[in-house]
């Protein structure tokens, strides 16, 4: 809702960028926190709060594809949830490699990579990711005058395949 809110002041690249960074800075800052704090209630809350605040990261996630990419968002979304899912199988993995004797310290390192990934995933989606249809996406359609990119044009030309082929 602050996202859409957002797009009315601003360019929605802007927007996604805002609530993207946003959220994986707040998630990394906490994470950072936890990592070098020894009080179990302020860990805790800190998780909790990075966790409630990813809620921006995620719903740019969720509606960017449909932003940049209308016809094959699907197969986007399909493609990400994929690679987040392997790297969220692995991750119990490592975990338990770094964690073999439970020691705060073991716990910090696993605290101090989340942190990072977040990090960097806010520094990659500031410097790279975008807001508007890509032109990769972008349907053409030939008439009689050859390649016809206009977007009236194929907006109509979707229109059009939506109709009813029988009244």
């Amino acid at each position: 809702m602050v996202g859409n809110r957002l797009c009315k002041y601003v360019s929605t690249t802007v927007a996604r960028k805002a609530m993207a960074v946003t959220g994986c800075l707040v998630v990394s800052g906490c994470f950072l926190i936890v990592a070098f704090t020894s009080n179990f209630l302020v860990a805790v809350s800190f998780i909790v709060l990075g966790f409630g605040s990813s809620a921006a990261r995620v719903a740019v996630a969720d509606a960017n594809p449909f932003d940049i990419a209308p016809r094959y968002a699907s197969v986007l979304t399909g493609t990400g949830r994929v690679i987040c899912r392997a790297v969220g199988l692995t991750f119990p993995l490592l975990v338990a490699a770094l964690t073999e004797n439970k020691t705060r310290q073991e716990w910090s390192r696993v605290a101090l990579i989340k942190s990072g990934f977040f990090a960097a995933s806010a520094i990659v989606f500031g410097v790279f990711g975008s807001g508007e249809e890509q032109p990769w996406a972008v349907v053409t359609s030939h008439g009689q005058n050859g390649p016809n990119q206009d977007p009236k044009t194929q907006r109509g030309k979707v229109d059009d395949e939506k109709q009813q082929l029988i009244k």
